[in-house]
């Protein structure tokens, strides 16, 4: 068996059909290659880094992260990357292979001077991940539907997404904007400071700029968006929990101070 960490979009590419192949045997689906391109390849941010180990030449594991680096209203940017598609096939589980493929991707992520990786990990990953790869997993957040009233009445939910101390995707930049909005598969709209996209009957809000920016939500249809645990708010109209969590690999981010919407986990 080899590892291999991949750090450039050419070098990934040669990789694509198996990566592909072995998503669909860990997940029970196909992954839309075009969002694949989008993810990996069309990345506005630079080349993702991913390690795979090959048994026999074929492409067992996998653990990836892609650029997706988030800036504050103050001017600072992390050149931060987010986790994405891990894999193991059937064949190679209980073997130790996640946690030696995350650091391996870690060291190149730090050697490329990147500065933290982020994730939204599923209730069966979290323990994981904060016992051998020392993440850092605040309270858990929460996706609840609420109309425009009840997110623009809600005063905590506007300091928190105004908070110019909070980092997230710079969207106000028109071809970091142009990209996000370019994601396969989905229907999305500007609307002067935030963007949504239509889900069935409702709306998720991707990003919002700040609280000023919520008078141009949609008024026809429920909202979901992404809320802090920290606001109880709108906890009677959950609709699932969603876990943050990050590791920095610079002192100066060991506390973070994150502004979450959807426009950090609605890639895959």
């Amino acid at each position: 068996m080899q590892i291999e960490t991949i750090d450039s979009k050419t070098g990934l590419l040669k990789n694509k059909e198996q990566i592909l192949s072995l998503f669909a045997e860990c997940f029970g689906k196909e992954l839309e290659p075009d969002i694949w391109d989008w993810a990996y390849i069309n990345n506005i941010f630079g080349d993702p880094i991913v390690t795979i180990l090959r048994d026999e030449g074929r492409i067992v594991a996998h653990y990836a992260v892609i650029p997706f680096f988030l800036q504050n209203g103050l001017g600072k940017m992390i050149k931060s990357y987010i986790a994405i598609t891990t894999m193991i096939a059937k064949s190679h589980l209980a073997r130790g292979l996640f946690a030696k493929l995350a650091e391996a991707t870690y060291q190149r992520l730090v050697e490329k001077n990147g500065e933290m990786v982020i994730g939204f990990p599923n209730n069966k990953a979290a323990p994981g991940i904060r016992k051998y790869l020392q993440w850092s997993l605040g309270e858990i957040d929460y996706v609840a539907a609420a109309d425009y009233k009840e997110i623009c009445s809600d005063d905590l939910y506007k300091n928190y997404i105004s908070d110019p101390s909070r980092f997230s995707l710079n969207l106000e930049d028109s071809e970091i904007r142009a990209w996000r909005m370019s994601r396969p598969y989905g229907r999305y709209k500007y609307l002067s400071g935030c963007i949504v996209k239509e889900f069935g009957d409702t709306y998720d809000l991707i990003w919002v700029k700040d609280a000023d920016a919520l008078s141009s939500l949609p008024r026809d249809k429920k909202i979901n968006f992404l809320v802090d645990a920290t606001n109880k708010r709108h906890i009677n109209n959950k609709i699932f929990d969603y876990q943050f969590g990050y590791r920095s690999f610079s002192p100066e981010y060991a506390e973070l101070k994150i502004c979450k919407t959807l426009s950090l986990s609605d890639v895959f």
